[in-house]
């Protein structure tokens, strides 16, 4: 996994096991030396490997079912809602062949399906094992989502083993609580909707407040205050972002710059990224984010009373170039109404310019609510059913809402204020300060470099687990002792409690 992981994941263990007064055990893949170096360094030694390769004959014999299973699959449709088990299986073999491919979509059963599924098979089979030995209170996981973490994940929630996960990154973490095999698709950031209804009770204007200011920093690019997961596309995208964006633009300028006219509304048509994390929900209208963009193209071409703004997804800088949105855009000949966002330009206005916005699940649709702008979901994502969004949950729902996009008003305040809301239970409520943690991007290197042990020492000696010789006085250890005594979804900031 990626290497910044680990020291959450070690962490999180550390104070797991003082809360629960247990041992950690590490599973580690065979062959991983780094992983297993960097917890030798940490003081942890007790090891449970797993092979990442079958022997040649059960490998065969694994083929061999793999292909017996498949080939009763008719569709692709139907490969989709594929269980294996008990586990989604070909929503994760499909999630995880279009992210190492990098293809946004599948029409037909791949061959690369049915290999994908024989090492899966070799997968479940060494984790039944180690989770049948094994007495397992606890397991903790920040990569749920790619082939073999997932699969470990969806054997041990069948055995009810409660799965502790983190998100958010650097020192400000939300942890997560799964113990059920039902909610393996959720997404993570689906709260608890009794804290929504708590925090309207009792912290209302506060929560407007601090959400407001918090959109408001997230366009105007003050800080990167997104609840995103260190990833290599973060990182990448952190290094890219040195491009001089152009924000000087208004309606006027760009229907000037698209030879639209100034009375007709603009919609924007927001992409997801189109080969990651595709089932992170536990359902959407369609199979993946490429169909339902080009659902959301097609039917926006009929009707020409608003124009149209395809933005790409910030992450599609890592796709290639036949999988981006840009040229899968340009594929296609489109009416005049419906243009692409010029790569040059920045965010900062553009909620100024837009009367509605299409998302499938992104986190635009309560930010730009949040600026009155209303937005369209069309998925089980993380705002749904908070009354901030409007809902779609099927292609007929869908087509009849794009169809009347130039109706559709403003926001009024009380759905505003929901989005604000729920932008405080993402980023302050739910989220609490891990001292333990350095500040840093830990890379393949930082093992062995004494400098990384220099700078974690450092950091150490400046918590209060070190100043007090204890976890008693920690934040951290607090909240998590909180929430795993009161079996809570979510962290708490225990200031709200």
């Amino acid at each position: 996994g990626i290497n910044d992981y680990l020291k959450y994941e070690y962490l999180l263990g550390i104070y797991l096991s003082n809360i629960r007064k247990e041992s950690i055990t590490v599973l580690l893949e065979k062959k991983d030396s780094y992983s297993k170096n960097f917890f030798l360094k940490k003081g942890l030694n007790n090891f449970i490997y797993y092979r990442s390769k079958p022997i040649f004959l059960k490998r065969v014999i694994y083929f061999i079912k793999s292909y017996y299973i498949i080939s009763k699959i008719k569709n692709i449709n139907e490969f989709v809602k594929f269980k294996y088990e008990g586990i989604p299986t070909g929503k994760m073999i499909y999630s995880h062949v279009a992210r190492f491919t990098r293809t946004a979509t599948f029409d037909k059963i791949e061959p690369k399906f049915y290999s994908t599924f024989a090492i899966y098979l070799h997968y479940a089979q060494e984790f039944k094992n180690i989770i049948n030995k094994n007495k397992f209170k606890y397991f903790v996981q920040s990569e749920p989502q790619f082939i073999p973490p997932s699969i470990f994940m969806g054997y041990a929630l069948k055995k009810k083993i409660n799965m502790l996960t983190r998100m958010g990154t650097n020192k400000i973490i939300t942890t997560r609580i799964i113990n059920n095999v039902k909610n393996f698709l959720e997404t993570r950031w689906k709260y608890d909707k009794k804290n929504f209804d708590l925090i309207k009770k009792k912290y209302k204007s506060k929560a407007i407040k601090i959400g407001a200011k918090t959109i408001n920093d997230r366009f105007n690019g003050l800080k990167d205050v997104s609840n995103q997961d260190i990833s290599q596309e973060i990182i990448k995208l952190k290094k890219s972002k040195k491009v001089n964006y152009f924000e000087k633009y208004d309606k006027k300028y760009v229907c000037k710059f698209f030879n639209w006219q100034l009375s007709k509304p603009i919609g924007i048509i927001m992409a997801n990224d189109l080969t990651d994390g595709l089932f992170n929900h536990k359902w959407e209208i369609y199979r993946d984010n490429y169909i339902w963009l080009r659902e959301v193209l097609k039917f926006a071409s009929m009707n020409s009373n608003i124009n149209w703004i395809v933005k790409p997804h910030p992450n599609d800088i890592k796709n290639d170039d036949a999988q981006k949105v840009k040229k899968i855009f340009e594929k296609n000949i489109h009416p005049n109404h419906i243009k692409f966002f010029p790569e040059n330009w920045g965010k900062a206005n553009l909620h100024k310019v837009s009367n509605i916005i299409y998302t499938n699940f992104g986190s635009a649709a309560y930010e730009y609510a949040a600026m009155g702008v209303p937005a369209v979901i069309s998925s089980e994502c993380n705002i749904y059913g908070l009354n901030i969004a409007y809902e779609t949950k099927n292609p007929a729902q869908l087509k009849k809402i794009i169809m009347r996009s130039h109706k559709i008003k403003r926001l009024d305040k009380r759905t505003i204020d929901n989005a604000k809301i729920f932008v405080f239970l993402e980023e302050v409520f739910t989220k609490v300060k891990i001292d333990t943690a350095t500040n840093d991007n830990l890379k393949e290197e930082d093992v062995n470099s004494s400098n990384y042990w220099k700078r974690y020492f450092e950091n150490y000696k400046n918590t209060k687990v070190y100043k007090n010789k204890s976890l008693e006085k920690d934040e951290f250890y607090r909240t998590l002792k909180y929430q795993v005594d009161k079996k809570l979804k979510h962290s708490i900031n225990l200031k709200f409690i």
